[in-house]
């Protein structure tokens, strides 16, 4: 019995996906700051250079990692970008359901960017930042259509749901990813859009 042969695109992406696994799995149990490149070729199946050798370094993978987070979320070229903050808040949802280890090892890094010495702290704050503005816009462009009450006041709606999402993700990240926390978004999305309906 023969096995067709995969082609050189598949297996890149086969690869970038074991990769980022390897990535997350580690991040989760040891942080990121203690985590090296040679671990993650390790733990992926991979040589000890294959971090160096496919992406140049650990934080451009965690960089590649981070841009298909935000394009399952803010919409890329297979998924558009979603137009309500229900729609947004499920985004939210299915990540955390289909790729639990990456978002609790997202939440890790934006929590250990708090230190005055993370690289990454300016890519948190451009990241929390462009997730505000894009809640915001949602919720004005809901308020046009009537699904949103009028006198909502968006942007400080977008900063409320920014500020609660961060807490759950911290509660849920400092509990080593126990409990349902793609339940919890699901149940909190709905409590919020009752809330803001006319």
């Amino acid at each position: 019995m023969t096995t067709a042969r995969r082609s050189h695109a598949q297996r890149q992406v086969e690869a970038e996906d074991r990769l980022t696994q390897a990535l997350a799995e580690l991040i989760a149990e040891q942080g990121y700051e203690r985590t090296t490149a040679a671990e993650i070729g390790e733990r992926a199946g991979y040589s000890r250079a294959a971090v160096r050798d496919r992406y140049g370094s650990k934080d451009e993978l965690l960089v590649a990692m981070h841009e298909r987070y935000e394009s399952l979320l803010l919409g890329g070229p297979d998924l558009p970008a979603p137009t309500t903050i229900l729609e947004f808040m499920d985004r939210i949802e299915a990540f955390a359901r289909g790729y639990p280890e990456w978002l609790r090892a997202l939440f890790v890094v934006s929590f250990e960017s708090v230190g005055a010495s993370s690289q990454f702290s300016p890519v948190v704050q451009e990241w929390v930042a462009r997730l505000e503005q894009v809640a915001t816009t949602m919720l004005v462009a809901e308020q046009t259509t009537g699904t949103v009450r009028a006198d909502v006041d968006a942007a400080k709606v977008a900063g409320r749901l920014l500020d609660e999402a961060i807490g759950q993700a911290y509660r849920w990240t400092l509990s080593n990813g126990a409990g349902d926390y793609a339940g919890d978004v699901h149940v909190w999305a709905r409590r919020v859009v009752n809330e803001l309906a006319p």
